[in-house]
């Protein structure tokens, strides 16, 4: 997880804990939750975009090379 191992993610948690009011984390993790859903689904349409463009370009290789193919014959 973005190369953190456990005791860095404990001393974070316990920053937190220190300088965020108990009654204010829930807000925060919503929060983060709703921006990582965002960022996920974000990311997502431009993998599928690239993948489509790169279906697409495939796809114009194939024809021109089926054109050369039929007019050298």
């Amino acid at each position: 997880m973005f190369g953190l191992d456990l005791g860095e993610v404990l001393i974070l948690v316990v920053a937190l804990v220190v300088f965020l009011r108990p009654q204010d984390m829930p807000k925060l993790v919503r929060k983060v939750g709703k921006m990582l859903g965002k960022v996920k689904a974000y990311w997502d349409t431009v993998k599928t975009d690239i993948e489509n463009i790169a279906d697409e370009n495939d796809g114009n290789s194939k024809a021109s090379e089926k054109k050369k193919d039929e007019s050298g014959r």
